[in-house]
């Protein structure tokens, strides 16, 4: 899904399929929250980072039967 004009299409895409986790780029800018049961995260840049958080990032994101973690 493309999120150019902003993240109504990612949210309805990810209810569709009933999704716990939403990953999505391309902007280089980290970003995270949760919508209802769904994690949406961007994990940044580590390669040009922009916005106000200018440093290099990525995420480890650890999966369990019930529960994640991103780090």
């Amino acid at each position: 899904q493309q999120i150019n004009f902003g993240f109504q299409k990612l949210d309805l895409w990810a209810q569709e399929v009933n999704a716990d986790i939403c990953l999505y780029g391309h902007l280089h800018i980290p970003d995270a929250w949760m919508e209802g049961k769904t994690l949406f995260l961007n994990p940044g840049s580590i390669s040009r980072p922009r916005g106000v958080i200018n440093e290099r990032l990525y995420a480890k994101v650890e999966i369990s039967d019930d529960a994640f973690q991103v780090d």
